[in-house]
């Protein structure tokens, strides 16, 4: 799995989280720069995935990718923000009009402050828990 980036990646680490953030892959820089090996042993809660001789894959579930996670630096509010800006502005180029938060991208600051001071954000933008009060809403009223 991680020879699927490790040509397009040789000289950095990369990492790529599955939507759900309960899977993400690493390439081989990344698994070296965090000594996952094949003597590593799974961590509590999580499973490093192996070749049947036993190598990482570069799959790594759950609290595996604590492995990885914790050597990636913190981003900053405002460098989220001016990421957001501009794959937003990207978005927009390409036809995409509206976006739900799930809550995650501004760890921390509750949903409705996330969006508070994106003057720039042309997006339609729908907090997840506007969805969850619509199911509400919809079974009151069945």
């Amino acid at each position: 799995m991680a020879s699927w980036i490790d040509n397009i990646t040789p000289d950095n680490p990369v990492w790529l989280a599955r939507m759900d953030h309960h899977m993400g892959l690493a390439n081989s820089v990344a698994l070296n720069l965090a000594g996952i090996t094949k003597l590593s042993e799974d961590p509590s809660g999580g499973t490093i995935m192996r070749t049947v001789d036993g190598e990482p894959t570069g799959l790594l579930i759950d609290s595996a990718m604590n492995l990885i996670l914790s050597l990636i630096p913190d981003v900053s509010v405002d460098q989220k923000r001016d990421a957001l800006l501009r794959a937003s502005n990207l978005a927009l180029m390409r036809g995409v009009t509206t976006v739900v938060d799930f809550g995650r991208y501004f760890t921390g600051a509750s949903v409705e402050a996330s969006w508070e001071d994106l003057s720039g954000f042309h997006l339609r933008y729908f907090p997840e828990f506007m969805h969850f009060k619509s199911n509400e809403v919809i079974l009151l009223h069945i």
